[in-house]
């Protein structure tokens, strides 16, 4: 078989099913974290370059943004490496001023930002804010300097990456509850998997189009937003059913409910973010969706997919909440042990816990502290 055939059946697979090929593709080079990454990350180019949802007479973003956070080492760089080679016009940064990320984002009009040590930008205030604007629902950054005053209209998804240690940076931050969070640690059985992938890729010469079928599939779909596609009309809206809505509002209120109690937050930028996810899929699948006159219908796989995302994100912030007030009772290095010891304790909960706290000798310290 030629690489033009091979390359042919990969673009027809991609077309068929892309959120599967995608997934597979990135988990087969990066086992045990790129598919939990790219669950996420396959839909945010799409976000970027698809109508904002209807919301009454205004409109909620449809914009995606992510927060992976992963042990250095993981993996985390060549994960946000693949994806800016995806995605529609990236934004590389490792650590920048407020000026710099206004300058940079003021260049393109869409834009796929991926910061690379978003930790040490969490210190800073006035970063901050932009980042805000960025993430936030008017998708604007406005702020008055000494010199000018800056008022940008912006349509971006941004990456932002860091070591899971950082992980309370983020807390007092506020930016875990504007994104998608994906906290990816590995057990040692997870461990020793990828040793053995390592063991058996390194030396061996392989052939893939893959990453090339990816980018070119990405830049088809934004062919059809352009109007340039020869077979698809640009989607300018979508339908989303009332059993989709009744049934994605009574899993969110069954899930939120307890915490909202227990709590008092507020968990309303979940239930936004199942609908951007709905219509992200739809959007990425949309040679298998019913497009009618502009109008993007999604289906009973879209949902499924939104509904598993907006449960993990809800359980994480859940989890994270629960582990913060734990590792705050937790006084020695003795405890703590005993802890990450206990079968009593979920395997999730002791990921977030460990990474919030810090053992020096026998004393535990909370590292937002």
């Amino acid at each position: 078989m030629t690489e033009q055939e091979e390359y042919q059946i990969e673009n027809e697979k991609i077309h068929a099913k892309p959120y599967e090929f995608i997934c597979e593709y990135v988990e087969s080079i990066y086992p045990k974290i790129g598919r939990k990454t790219f669950e996420v990350l396959s839909l945010m180019p799409v976000s970027i370059i698809i109508p904002d949802l209807s919301f009454g007479n205004k409109t909620v973003r449809s914009n995606l943004h992510a927060l992976f956070l992963a042990a250095s080492g993981s993996g985390k760089t060549s994960i946000a490496k693949l994806f800016a080679s995806l995605t529609y016009s990236p934004i590389e940064l490792e650590s920048v001023t407020a000026a710099g990320l206004e300058s940079a984002i003021s260049q393109s009009p869409i834009f796929s930002l991926i910061v690379g040590d978003f930790a040490r930008m969490s210190r800073d205030p006035v970063l901050i804010k932009v980042i805000e604007g960025l993430l936030g629902e008017e998708k604007r950054i406005s702020r008055k300097t000494m010199r000018k005053e800056i008022d940008l209209d912006v349509e971006g998804s941004a990456l932002l990456c860091g070591v899971s240690s950082d992980l309370s940076h983020y807390i007092m931050s506020g930016i875990v509850w504007r994104v998608i969070p994906i906290l990816v640690g590995h057990n040692y059985t997870e461990h020793s998997e990828i040793g053995e992938h390592i063991k058996n890729k390194i030396g061996v010469e392989e052939f893939s189009d893959n990453e090339r079928v990816i980018k070119e599939y990405y830049m088809e779909l934004a062919e059809i937003q352009t109007g340039k596609h020869n077979k698809i009309h640009a989607v300018r809206g979508y339908k989303i059913s009332k059993s989709f809505r009744d049934r994605a509002y009574d899993e969110w209120n069954k899930l939120t409910q307890p915490i909202v109690k227990d709590c008092g937050l507020a968990f309303f930028r979940e239930l936004q973010e199942f609908f951007r996810i709905l219509v992200a899929h739809a959007f990425l699948n949309v040679f298998q969706r019913k497009v009618d006159d502009g109008i993007l219908v999604p289906t009973e796989e879209d949902f499924n997919v939104a509904l598993k995302l907006m449960r993990r994100s809800i359980l994480f912030k859940f989890r994270l909440i629960r582990s913060e007030g734990f590792a705050k009772g937790i006084k020695n290095a003795k405890e703590f042990k005993r802890i990450m010891q206990s079968d009593k304790i979920p395997e999730h909960y002791k990921e977030i816990i460990r990474n919030l706290v810090e053992i020096k000798g026998d004393r535990v310290v909370q590292r937002w502290l």
